[in-house]
């Protein structure tokens, strides 16, 4: 989801400068003299963000001196009219747009004393359609003509900015390379897995990329920071049986994580006579089997361990060993051996082989 964020220069809301507007003296239109109209604050700022909606008090007070019309007038109540006039505005706006920017409250007063002060609320009110930047206003009381009352003038000063977005959604992460549930061949020395990471953010750059293999990270190659990124790195595993990836990206929204990608490693296995010929044993079952790596070379695992089955229950369990009961490993003949007595009668039984406590490999065998 994404949200607004102000600028911290131009758009510090409701920021208040000092200053003084030049007055402009009406002259007196009789004998007596005349003095301006009072505004406070005399300089107001308002800035933000559109959508911009503040308001402010401006007390207006009347002149402290009339001529004599006016000061006969004064006791019947002399009514001031409010006007907003518009200095300037940005291009690609109107004054018809500036001058609906701002709005009084009240728009007239009426004073019966000299120095009287009444105030106004103004209210400034920006859409999400009204045009960026500056607007400048003088804000007036206007009295009767001829009775001395000598206008000066409250300045107020509008800016607006466009909203900036702020990226609250993090990278999109994927590992695209190994895919969930691939098999790779175990290798002498290490098998080396090469990974592949694709982090995408469409509102910010994608600035850091990572991965771990069971939450251990991983080395990742340097990248160049952009809204797509395809990453690149790899890891060594030391042995056969499952891992669990997940890769992480970085960027102004966050950071995101990948889904789980879990791969295996595996030796070459091959399962020799009798088991491969796939015949009816009598009698008792020697189960031989061997390992071999990427190269093809024969791999002498202690790990081993050999478990035969009959419909789900374990009737048959060796480890490596010496002796009948064990899996015995023969390196010249390159091969895993065991031997298992099956119970009298027909059956079939499912043999599995096991390495790091991970499946290798499996078969039926039926007895007689």
């Amino acid at each position: 989801m994404k949200v607004f964020r102000q600028f911290a220069a131009r758009t510090m809301l409701l920021a208040l400068s000092a200053g003084i507007a030049s007055a402009h003296m009406v002259s007196a239109q009789s004998s007596g003299q005349n003095d301006s109209v009072d505004y406070v604050p005399r300089v107001k700022t308002v800035a933000g963000v559109l959508p911009l909606d503040a308001q402010y008090t401006l007390s207006v007070s009347a002149p402290t001196q009339l001529n004599k019309k006016g000061d006969e007038a004064l006791a019947g109540g002399i009514n001031a009219t409010l006007r907003v006039n518009v200095v300037s505005f940005p291009e690609g706006s109107s004054s018809a747009e500036a001058q609906a920017l701002v709005s009084l409250d009240p728009i007239s007063m009426t004073f019966y004393a000299l120095g009287e002060t009444h105030q106004t609320i103004v209210r400034v009110s920006a859409t999400a359609s009204t045009t960026p930047g500056d607007y400048m206003y003088t804000i007036q009381a206007d009295g009767p003509e001829g009775i001395g009352w000598g206008n000066s003038s409250h300045t107020l000063t509008v800016t607006v900015s466009q909203p900036v977005v702020v990226d609250n959604t993090p990278p999109d992460v994927t590992i695209t390379s190994p895919n969930d549930g691939d098999k790779f061949t175990f290798c002498t020395g290490g098998t080396t897995i090469p990974v592949t990471i694709t982090a995408v953010d469409a509102e910010s750059l994608v600035t850091g990329i990572g991965a771990t293999v069971g939450g251990t990270p991983i080395t990742i190659n340097s990248f160049t920071a952009a809204h797509t990124v395809d990453a690149e790195g790899q890891f060594t595993a030391g042995g056969v049986g499952y891992y669990d990836l997940e890769a992480w990206a970085t960027s102004a929204g966050g950071t995101g994580h990948s889904p789980h990608v879990g791969i295996s490693v595996n030796y070459a296995m091959s399962w020799l006579p009798p088991l491969s010929l796939g015949r009816t044993i009598a009698g008792e079952v020697v189960i031989k089997f061997a390992a071999r790596d990427c190269q093809g070379k024969f791999v002498a695992d202690t790990s081993v361990r050999v478990e035969v089955l009959e419909g789900g229950v374990l009737r048959f369990g060796a480890v490596y060993g010496d002796g009948t009961d064990a899996v015995r490993i023969q390196q010249v003949d390159e091969q895993y051996i065991a031997n298992f007595k099956p119970a009298k009668g027909s059956h079939t039984y499912t043999v599995n082989v096991y390495f790091n406590n991970y499946l290798q490999a499996s078969t039926t065998v039926t007895t007689k």
